[in-house]
C-alpha cells in the first residue's frame, strides 16, 4: 500500500513541477517527509529531476541567444564555493543538536 502513495505522491510533484518548473523540488521534499521517508532522502529524491530539466532549460536559453556568460559563471563561482560552506555549517550544527 505504501508503494501506490509513493506512486500517486510522484505524480502529483511530477504534475506540480510540469506547471510550475523546477519548483516542483519545493513541493516534493515536505510531501516526501510527511510520508515518513527519512530527511535526507527526501531532500535528495528530486534531485534527479531537476538535473536534466536544467540542462534542458540551460540548452533552450543557449538556442534562443539568451546565454549571458557572464551571468553563469558568477553563478558557478559563487554557488559552488557557498553549497560547500552551507554542507560545512550543516554538519557543524548538527554536532551542536
Amino acid at each position: 500500500m505504501a508503494f501506490i502513495g509513493y506512486v500517486l505522491a510522484g505524480l502529483g510533484v511530477g504534475l506540480v513541477f510540469g506547471i510550475f518548473g523546477a519548483g516542483g523540488s519545493a513541493f516534493a521534499t515536505p510531501v516526501l517527509a510527511l510520508m515518513g521517508v527519512p530527511p535526507l532522502f527526501a531532500v535528495a529524491s528530486p534531485l534527479p529531476a531537476m538535473v536534466p530539466a536544467a540542462f534542458n532549460g540551460a540548452r533552450r536559453y543557449i538556442r534562443a541567444g539568451n546565454f549571458d556568460a557572464r551571468v553563469a559563471r558568477l553563478a558557478i563561482v559563487s554557488g559552488f564555493p557557498g553549497t560547500v560552506i552551507g554542507a560545512l555549517i550543516s554538519q557543524i550544527g548538527r554536532a551542536h543538536v
